[in-house]
C-alpha cells in the first residue's frame, strides 16, 4: 500500500440519507457513534479518535479518524477488500459496522484536506471551569446538537477528540471553526469590533467558556476610544489586570493563536496550549465516562440544495475519494457517497509565474478569507495588490520582503494610500517578526529619529525627484541632500547647509522639481533644465551622469503619531501571517507608566516653539493613538494633565498654561491625517 500525500488520511465515513426515515428500534446514531469511539479508545487503544463534521458539496459529511494502530489485530471485516485499509480504519469500521443499523452507510476514505485552505482559520475551543463533563448534559438529543444547528447554511468544521484517562475515564476536546468571511478576523481591532459569537452560547449548560472568551473574563474590555473620535470599540487591558501576571496579558494573543485550527487535522491531536489554559483557572480537556459520550455527538446528515463553500472563495470542500464500501444501504448508490470527486473547486494562489513565493504566501491567506485581490500596476513600489474584505474595506497590500525594509518607500505607500479616495489604508506584510516591528516603528514615527532641533528629517524615497523636465539633480562634489519639514508644514531641501528648495508640504513634488536643475530622461541627446528656464543640450548621457548626482525624492508623512491607525502589520508564520498589534509584554514599552509613556510622545512629536501652541483638540488624538500602540495598560491612555505636568517642568520664554492650550510648545508638524482615522 503506497503511502498518502501530506494532506491525505484515511479515515471512516457514516453516510444516511435523512430522505428515508430509520429503523424504528434502530439506536441513535449518536450513541452509535459513541460506542464505535468507546469500544475504539478502550478496547483497541486506538486513541485519539477523532469525530469530524463538516460540509461537502451537498451533504454534511462525518468522518471517524484513528490516531494510532490497535494494540491488538484489528476485528475481520467480511466480503470487505482490506488491502489498501490501514489497521486503525479498519478496527473502527469492524465496530460500525457490527454496531450501526442497516440504513447506515459505511464506507472507507481517501480525506484530501488541502482544498479547505493552508492557512488557519479562527477557530473556537471548547474550555471548562472543571474538568468533569457538566451532569446536564443532554444525551438525546446530545448535548452539543446546537453547536451544528448554529452552523446551518455555513462552511465549517466541528471535531470531537477523545483518548483515553486512567482508572478508564475518557478526555474530551471540542473545536469549532466557521469559515464565514465575517468570523474569520485577522487582527485583534477587527475583533473588539466584532464581537463575534460564542461556542458556549448555544450549549445549555454553566461553567463553559471558550478561548475567544479568555479576554473579557480576564479583565480585558472592550471600550470605545472617544479621544481618537472614532467611532470603534478597541481591547484595553483594565487598571488593576496591569499588576497581574503575564498569562492576564497574553489572553488576547491565546484567543487569536493558529494553533487550535492545526488540530483539526493532526492525525493525532495535541494539546499546545493547555497549561496556558489552566493558568487562566479553565482546562480544554473534559473528561467523561462512557455513559456520557454520546452528549458529544451531534450527527447531521444534511443535505445542501447549493454548497456553502460558494462564501469563501479561497476555500473548498475536503476531497473524499474512495478507497472500499462497508455497508451500502438499499437505494444508497457509490455516487451518493462520493459527491465530492470531481465537483471541488480550485484555490487561486498567484497572478502569475513571476510572483514570489512570500507574495503567493501573502495572496493564499488573504483569499482563503475570501477576500478579492485586484492588480494595483500604478501604485508605489511595493504595494503588490488591493485587498477588499468581505466588509468592502480597501487597503493597498505592501510587501516588505527585501533585504531592508527601506522606510521611505513604505510612507510613499501611505501617503499613496491617503490621498486614493475609498482605500483605508495599508496593509504591510513581513516575512518575520523582526521586519514587521521595523515597520510597525516607521508608521509609528514617519520620520527619521529626533534631534534637538526644531525642524524634522524626514526619510528619502528610493527614486528619485523629478518632474516635467526630467530628474532633479544636484553636483556630485556636494553633500546628500536632507529633506526636512517645518513646523509650520513647510518642506524644505537642505544641501550643505543650504535651502535649495521649499514648498508647502502638500505641494505636488513634480513642481518642487522645478526648483532643481533636472536631467532629461528620453534618451540623447539630454536636455538640462536650469530652475530659471535655460536649457543646456549634450551629446552623450555619460557626459551629464559625471556632473549631476539624482536627488532623492522626500518620503511626505500622511501622519505624526496616528499612523497604525490606518496601517495593520502581518508577520509571517509559516502559512499564516499575524497581527502583530502591540510590542511583547516582555519589552520595557509595555510596563512604561502614565507619566513615561507621556513623557516618551513628548519628545518624540513636540518640539518647544516660543511662537508655538498645543491644542487639546488636535494633541490628545495624537498622544491616545500612540499611547495605545505601545502597551495595553493602563486602560486608558495618558491624559491632557500628563502633558500639562511636563509643560510645568520645562523651561520656556513663554510658559502659559491653560485648560486647553499649552503655549511654547507645538507639534512638529500639523499631520495631514489628523482626526480622520475613522
Amino acid at each position: 500500500m503506497t503511502d498518502p500525500p501530506h494532506d491525505t488520511w484515511q479515515a471512516l465515513e457514516l453516510i444516511r440519507d435523512p430522505r428515508t426515515s430509520r429503523p424504528r428500534h434502530a439506536s441513535p446514531l449518536h450513541k452509535t457513534v459513541a460506542n464505535i469511539v468507546h469500544d475504539a479508545v478502550q478496547a483497541y487503544d486506538c486513541g485519539p479518535i477523532t469525530y469530524l463534521s463538516l460540509p461537502g458539496v451537498t451533504r454534511q459529511r462525518t468522518l471517524l479518524r484513528a490516531g494510532s494502530p490497535p494494540t491488538t489485530h484489528p476485528p475481520p471485516l467480511q466480503d470487505v477488500d482490506t488491502s489498501d485499509v490501514t489497521p486503525e480504519t479498519q478496527t473502527l469500521a469492524a465496530l460500525a459496522d457490527a454496531d450501526t443499523a442497516d440504513d447506515i452507510g459505511l464506507a472507507v476514505v481517501d480525506v484530501d484536506t488541502s482544498p479547505i485552505g493552508r492557512t488557519s482559520a479562527f477557530t473556537q475551543r471548547l474550555l471548562a471551569e472543571e474538568a468533569t463533563a457538566p451532569a446536564s448534559f443532554s444525551m438525546t438529543p446530545p448535548a452539543l446538537a446546537p453547536v451544528l444547528e448554529a452552523m446551518e447554511g455555513r462552511p465549517h468544521a466541528f471535531s470531537v477528540v477523545v483518548d483515553q484517562r486512567p482508572e478508564d475515564s475518557l478526555e474530551l476536546a471540542v473545536r469549532l471553526v466557521d469559515f464565514t468571511p465575517t468570523t474569520q478576523i485577522a487582527s485583534r481591532d477587527a475583533f473588539a469590533r466584532t464581537q463575534p459569537g460564542s461556542l458556549s452560547d448555544t450549549i445549555d449548560a454553566s461553567g463553559l467558556v471558550t478561548n475567544w472568551e479568555l479576554p473579557v473574563e480576564n479583565e480585558w474590555t472592550r471600550r470605545v476610544e472617544d479621544r481618537l473620535r472614532a467611532d470603534r470599540p478597541v481591547f484595553r487591558q483594565t487598571n488593576h489586570s496591569r499588576y497581574t501576571d503575564t498569562p492576564t496579558k497574553q489572553a488576547l494573543t491565546v484567543t487569536a493563536a493558529a494553533d487550535e485550527y492545526a488540530q483539526l487535522w493532526a492525525e493525532a491531536p495535541a494539546d499546545p496550549l493547555a497549561e496556558v489554559y489552566e493558568q487562566y483557572g479553565v482546562t480544554a480537556r473534559l473528561t467523561a465516562t462512557a455513559g456520557q459520550l454520546p452528549a458529544m455527538y451531534p450527527v447531521d446528515s444534511r443535505l445542501y440544495p447549493d454548497s456553502v463553500w460558494t462564501q469563501v472563495d479561497g476555500r473548498a470542500p475536503i476531497q473524499v475519494s474512495l478507497v472500499t464500501p462497508v455497508a451500502v444501504p438499499h437505494g444508497l448508490t457509490m455516487t451518493d457517497t462520493d459527491p465530492t470527486t470531481n465537483a471541488t473547486k480550485t484555490t487561486p494562489a498567484t497572478a502569475g509565474a513571476s510572483v514570489s513565493a512570500f507574495e503567493q504566501s501573502v495572496r493564499r491567506w488573504c483569499l482563503e478569507r475570501d477576500e478579492t485581490l485586484t492588480a494595483r500596476p500604478a501604485a508605489p513600489p511595493g504595494v503588490a495588490f488591493q485587498r477588499t474584505t468581505a466588509d468592502g474595506t480597501r487597503t493597498l497590500a505592501y510587501l516588505s520582503a527585501g533585504k531592508s525594509l527601506q522606510p521611505g518607500r513604505l510612507l510613499a505607500a501611505v501617503w499613496h494610500a491617503h490621498h486614493e479616495a475609498g482605500i483605508a489604508g495599508v496593509s504591510v506584510f513581513a516575512p518575520s517578526q523582526t521586519r514587521a516591528r521595523e515597520a510597525a516603528t516607521i508608521l509609528d514615527r514617519p520620520f527619521k529619529p529626533p534631534s534637538p532641533e526644531t525642524l524634522t528629517t524626514l526619510y528619502p524615497q528610493p527614486t528619485p525627484l523629478s518632474g516635467s523636465q526630467g530628474v532633479a539633480v544636484r553636483p556630485p562634489e556636494h553633500p546628500v541632500e536632507r529633506w526636512v519639514v517645518a513646523p509650520d508644514n513647510e518642506l524644505r531641501c537642505i544641501i550643505d547647509g543650504t535651502v535649495v528648495a521649499s514648498a508647502p508640504l502638500t505641494a505636488p513634488l513634480p513642481t518642487v522639481a522645478e526648483q532643481f536643475v533636472c536631467v532629461s530622461t528620453d534618451g540623447e541627446p539630454v536636455t538640462v533644465t536650469h530652475p530659471d528656464g535655460a536649457t543646456t543640450t549634450y551629446e552623450r548621457r555619460e557626459t551629464v551622469n559625471q556632473r549631476a548626482t539624482p536627488i532623492q525624492a522626500p518620503a511626505r508623512p500622511v501622519h505624526l503619531a496616528t499612523g497604525r491607525e490606518t496601517a495593520t502589520v502581518y508577520a509571517q508564520n509559516g502559512p499564516n501571517f499575524t497581527d502583530i498589534r502591540h510590542p511583547p509584554t516582555t519589552s520595557p514599552l509595555s510596563n512604561r507608566s502614565l507619566d513615561d509613556v507621556a513623557t516618551a510622545f513628548w519628545e518624540t512629536y513636540t518640539i518647544p516653539d516660543d511662537s508655538g501652541t498645543l491644542h487639546m483638540q488636535t494633541t490628545l488624538p495624537e498622544v491616545v493613538s500612540y499611547a495605545r500602540h505601545q502597551s495595553d495598560r493602563p486602560a486608558r491612555p495618558p491624559g491632557w494633565v500628563h502633558l500639562q505636568r511636563l509643560h510645568d517642568n520645562t523651561p520656556s520664554t513663554r510658559s502659559t498654561l491653560s485648560g486647553t492650550t499649552i503655549e511654547g510648545r507645538t507639534l512638529r508638524y500639523t499631520p495631514l491625517a489628523r482626526n480622520n482615522f475613522d
